[in-house]
């Protein structure tokens, strides 16, 4: 649990304050924990504000693992300005954006590199 609880810290970087979430090569019950302990600390944020960043190289899909996303991104909605993600393969990519849409939520981006992703995000604040 303590090694899953290190994946999820505040970093800054370039002056911003961005919730870096890291899930990368994580079985889908080790991915549910980190959202768990996310969760917490973007809901401490105030709203519209939190800017998130998730490596997502190597994520281990399962089926158990949508509904896990969908109540994240639905009860995160209102704190979080924008989410910015790496490494998605196609198909998770794919049921991402379907469920984004589902969802109405425009405000997460997807992104080649860990570089790309945060200057967005610090671009944001």
């Amino acid at each position: 649990m303590d090694q899953l609880k290190e994946r999820v810290k505040f970093i800054n970087y370039k002056g911003s304050k961005i919730l870096s979430i890291d899930a990368s090569s994580l079985s889908s019950d080790g991915i549910i924990v980190i959202l768990d302990i996310s969760k917490a600390l973007i809901r401490a944020e105030p709203l519209k504000s939190a800017l998130v960043f998730g490596d997502w190289t190597n994520m281990n899909v399962e089926l158990k693992l949508i509904d896990a996303f969908k109540e994240y991104m639905t009860n995160n909605k209102p704190h979080i300005k924008y989410t910015a993600i790496i490494g998605v393969q196609d198909f998770m990519r794919g049921t991402i954006e379907f469920i984004l849409k589902a969802l109405k939520r425009d405000n997460i981006k997807f992104f080649k590199t860990r570089e790309e992703a945060l200057d967005f995000l610090a671009a944001q604040r």
